[in-house]
């Protein structure tokens, strides 16, 4: 259902509900068409492709192996999608049955983002792990040059296979990572902000096992 009022600023949906290749959303919000564009949405889905939402935007996280020999940085100098917080205000809020993020299914997804003058003034992911919940929160000034950014991330239990296959790591990997982190960094790509890194990081391997060629390459 969508209701427009008579100045036609605005475009309410109610009881919208969308299906295609990369999943469904259903839920309620309204679309300002001013010339201050905003969106306010309640959002649900059963499943959604993450991996594939987001390179329809450009941003691409898809996976690669690492190579057998390291040359040059190990961290890319990627820009960082800021440009996308410089478009309308955003308030939206969500809920995802299934998700796939990172080429790994995430159970139990829920989703809040909040972006106002270039501001990511609320960025949180709460997901729902056997070890327990996984809660991770952002935020990010895009409205300043090198963008300041905050992460806070609360994990008792993560598969130590998502890091393995992400760091390319030969052999067997089982058990889970704790991770405690609460950082603070800036940059205009991956590496400045990785270089600006401070703050505090706990990581604790919970029932890992790991082969001896994995670990040469985590040590080199």
């Amino acid at each position: 259902h969508l209701a427009m009022p008579a100045d036609a600023a605005s475009v309410r949906f109610k009881d919208a509900r969308l299906r295609s290749d990369e999943g469904d959303v259903a839920g309620e919000g309204t679309l300002g068409l001013g010339a201050t564009r905003v969106v306010n949405a309640r959002l649900h889905s059963g499943t959604l492709d993450m991996d594939a939402m987001l390179e329809a935007f450009g941003v691409k996280l898809a996976l690669r192996a690492a190579p057998a020999g390291i040359a040059g940085p190990v961290v890319p100098d990627a820009p960082l999608p800021w440009a996308l917080l410089r478009g309308p205000t955003l308030d939206i809020t969500g809920s995802i049955g299934a998700m796939t993020f990172l080429n790994e299914a995430w159970p139990a997804v829920e989703l809040a983002l909040r972006v106002k003058g270039g501001r990511m003034q609320v960025g949180s992911v709460r997901l729902a792990l056997p070890a327990g919940p996984v809660v991770m929160s952002m935020t990010a000034d895009a409205s300043a040059n090198p963008v300041p950014v905050s992460l806070s991330v609360h994990a008792p239990g993560i598969p130590l296979a998502l890091f393995a296959r992400y760091a390319g790591l030969p052999g067997q990997v089982s058990g889970t990572a704790r991770v405690e982190a609460n950082l603070r960094g800036s940059g205009r790509t991956v590496r400045d902000l990785a270089a600006s890194l401070d703050g505090p990081v706990l990581v604790a391997a919970v029932g890992g096992r790991i082969s001896n060629a994995a670990l040469i390459r985590l040590a080199s």
